[in-house]
């Protein structure tokens, strides 16, 4: 009696707990989709020139909803084989996060170009009116970090936002040497009731940009430097995270030897 009801419990644990990981990584799932379909709608862009970041957040969502799904089906179909593949593929994944996060630690692998890229491909290439999705994401990231562009405000003049594409291909090869008139996101503002905020840049009278109106500081700086302060809370993150995923090995390894034993048992 005692162990049926503790196998029905860790049953229903393995169960709950990813079904939970899965509606998780169901959601992450949409987001990312959200933000590829929204590029592919307003910027016509082809699936070479998505973002490297949004695929990225769209491979994990799938991932992990993935996983989840071989867990939730092998505890209620009591599926040995089913369970054994989640077991395998979370160990993989494991092995393979704490290797990336030791070459991290010890600086063999690098991660700011990467940070870069994707900071610089958003400012100058993603970040539109019409693209609702990342104007949405990154002018919360702007307002947050209390940053602006990618190395600075400046980015703007050299953004998508301001149609620099467009005007350079009309104008011509020369016009990468001259910087036209821009203007800057109401995300970079200090103050966003500030009617001097919605001014338009123009470099030929006004190089400096005032820092009281704007912030000054690139979201590649401040985003590396928030890494950098908050080390700890991510290490403790990652441990967390592999504790979790550890106990979600040992739980479903118990769980598919109860099911053999229980097979074996049968006449």
């Amino acid at each position: 009696m005692c162990s049926s009801c503790c196998y029905s419990c860790l049953k229903a644990m393995v169960f709950i707990v990813n079904l939970l990981v899965m509606l998780v990584g169901m959601v992450v799932t949409g987001l990312a989709v959200w933000l590829l379909v929204s590029e592919h709608l307003y910027l016509s862009s082809s699936w070479e020139d998505f973002s490297l970041v949004t695929c990225a957040v769209l491979s994990v969502g799938l991932l992990i909803s993935l996983l989840a799904f071989l867990a939730c089906c092998g505890a209620i179909t009591h599926s040995k084989c089913l369970l054994g593949m989640f077991v395998i593929s979370l160990l993989a994944l494991l092995v393979g996060e704490v290797s990336v996060a030791v070459l991290v630690y010890f600086k063999e692998l690098d991660y700011r170009p990467l940070l870069r890229e994707g900071v610089h491909e958003i400012v100058t290439e993603k970040y539109h009116p019409n693209n609702t999705a990342t104007v949405l994401y990154w002018d919360t990231i702007q307002q947050g970090f209390e940053c602006c562009g990618s190395s600075g405000p400046i980015d703007w003049a050299h953004s998508i936002y301001n149609g620099y594409q467009e005007n350079t291909k009309e104008i011509g090869i020369g016009a990468k040497q001259a910087v036209l008139p821009f203007t800057i996101p109401s995300s970079c503002c200090r103050n966003l009731d500030d009617p001097l905020c919605s001014s338009t840049i123009t470099p030929k009278f006004k190089t400096i940009i005032d820092e009281n109106i704007y912030y000054s500081e690139g979201c590649l700086r401040k985003t590396i430097n928030f890494i950098s302060s908050n080390s700890l809370y991510l290490i403790i993150s990652a441990i967390s995270i592999t504790f979790i995923e550890m106990l979600g090995i040992i739980f479903s390894t118990c769980l598919c030897c109860a099911i053999k034993k229980i097979e074996d048992l049968k006449p």
